[in-house]
Formats: C-alpha cells, sequence, structure tokens
C-alpha cells in the first residue's frame, strides 16, 4: 500500500513512553532502545532528543498546530535540541490531537502519540 498523503495518517512509529525514575525524562523506544527523550534540565530547560539520529543537525517538529525546525546539536545520546520549559512549541507538543512528528535528517519520522508523559516531563520541569 502506499503510504499515507498526511503524516497525520500514518501508523505510529513501534515503541511506547516510558517515564524515568525520578520523572525527569520520558523516553519513546521498544524495551531496551531508546528513539527519542524528552528531558528536563536544570534552569528550566528542556531536551528533545533523537537518540537514534545522533548526527543530525535539525529536528523537524509538526504537531497539529504547525511545523518548527529546531538546531539540534550532536550529543553521545544524539541529536538534542534545547527549549525554556515556557517555549510554546512544548504546549503543542503536549495538546497535538493524538500525536506529533519528530523528523532528522538521516533517520526515518517517528510518529508518536501525544500520551501524559511527555506532558508529566514538560509541566514538572515548569514547576
Amino acid at each position: 500500500a502506499p503510504p499515507p498523503a498526511d503524516w497525520r495518517d500514518a501508523a505510529l512509529s513501534p515503541g511506547d513512553w516510558r517515564l524515568s525514575n525520578d520523572g525527569a525524562a520520558a523516553t519513546w523506544g521498544l524495551a531496551g532502545a531508546a528513539s527519542f527523550l524528552v528531558r528536563c534540565e536544570p534552569g528550566r530547560q528542556i531536551n528533545l532528543v533523537r537518540a537514534d539520529a545522533p548526527r543530525a543537525t535539525a529536528l523537524v517538529i509538526r504537531t497539529t498546530f504547525g511545523e518548527r525546525s529546531l538546531a539540534a546539536s550532536a550529543r553521545p545520546d544524539g541529536a538534542t535540541a534545547t527549549l525554556a520549559a515556557s517555549d510554546p512549541l512544548l504546549d503543542q507538543i503536549m495538546f497535538s490531537r493524538g500525536r506529533f512528528l519528530i523528523g532528522a535528517s538521516g533517520a526515518a519520522d517517528l510518529v508518536l502519540p501525544a500520551w501524559p508523559e511527555p506532558a508529566r516531563v514538560i509541566e514538572d520541569c515548569r514547576g
């Protein structure tokens, strides 16, 4: 079958959300293999990390509100974009209608469900 014309109709990427023991990170992926992380850092910063695309220089975030490209830096745990916890893009991720997309050069797009785990990390980081 041909791929869907719209990312909102694509199947979700394989995996599940997991919350870290300290609640500071939400990880998406198959057991033992993280693809994407939402992590609270000191100073009320949120790191969005594509663990499966360590050399990507940008992350593209699509939500039902629109699309935004973020500069990313290569780090040992993956391509990382950092946002202030108050950035409106994080609200768009949390309130996207059921799903959002994370794109990175050199890796397949991730279509992820907008479940409570990343929202909890974001809200706690704002606290």
